[in-house]
């Protein structure tokens, strides 16, 4: 099974899910990258631009039953304009450069990224600038909101599915999610401090078959800071995603 670390910008048409390489048997080979719901961060008018570092732990098991867990990071960046954002020359996370994607891939709008970070409570950003945005740096040490929860042995996709989760460290909101080899994707925007999520047996449909196909559960807490550079304002999040799979009954 392809596992999928999470990229969670705060787009208002989409988010979207990154394939990885990790897998388990040939029969979930497509359980890869597909768009999700009009579900994310919201990020308050005016801004001048968002940076992101994603922690994205996923717990997943092999046929034999035996647990894995893969830990890396993502980051993504826009400025000026989240639908296309505007050159900002050279952006660094840390010791690593983004680099701006051409629209569709691998999300939906043309923003910096880089899929390949690893995740730090320390994030040093180093814009470098351009004729449209002026360089400046900046050191979020904010950690990384992060969720536990124990997924269920198996989910019955003719009932609902109810998971408890628990968030530590301070937190703006929670975004749940659910997705499967239909690559169909359901997510609910909770709010800080929350604890559970409902997805009904219809979202649930939407996402597996129910014929041990595995479905992805997956809770991913984040906190929103901002600062002021040249009279503009900024705003940089930590976003902690933990994903876990289970296979779907009828």
């Amino acid at each position: 099974m392809k596992i999928r670390k999470f990229i969670a910008p705060a787009l208002l048409a989409s988010v979207l899910l990154i394939g990885s390489c990790k897998k388990d048997e040939d029969k979930n080979e497509d359980l890869g990258e597909s768009p999700m719901g009009e579900v994310s961060p919201t990020i308050p008018s005016g801004a001048a631009g968002a940076l992101y570092f994603i922690k994205n732990v996923t717990v997943y098991k092999d046929p034999l039953d035996n647990e894995y867990t893969s830990e890396d990071g993502s980051a993504l960046a826009w400025f000026n304009n989240y639908t296309n954002s505007d050159d900002a020359g050279v952006v660094l996370l840390n010791t690593d450069t983004l680099s701006k994607q051409p629209e569709g891939f691998p999300i939906a709008m043309p923003w910096y990224i880089n899929e390949d970070n690893t995740p730090t409570n320390t994030a040093a950003w180093k814009i470098a600038g351009s004729s449209k945005v002026t360089a400046f740096n900046h050191t979020d040490n904010t950690a990384f909101p992060e969720a536990s929860f124990t997924a269920p042995a198996s989910v019955s996709i003719s009932g609902n599915l109810t998971v408890n989760y628990t968030v530590t460290g301070a937190n703006d909101g929670v975004i749940c999610s659910i997705w499967g080899e239909s690559e169909e994707t359901v997510a609910k925007k909770m709010a800080a401090g929350s604890g559970s999520v409902t997805f009904t047996a219809a979202e649930l449909a939407k996402c597996a078959f129910g014929e041990d196909d595995e479905l992805m559960i997956q809770v991913m807490p984040y906190a929103m800071t901002s600062a002021q550079y040249n009279s503009k304002t900024y705003y940089f999040l930590k976003q902690g995603a933990l994903s876990k799979s289970t296979p779907s009954k009828p």
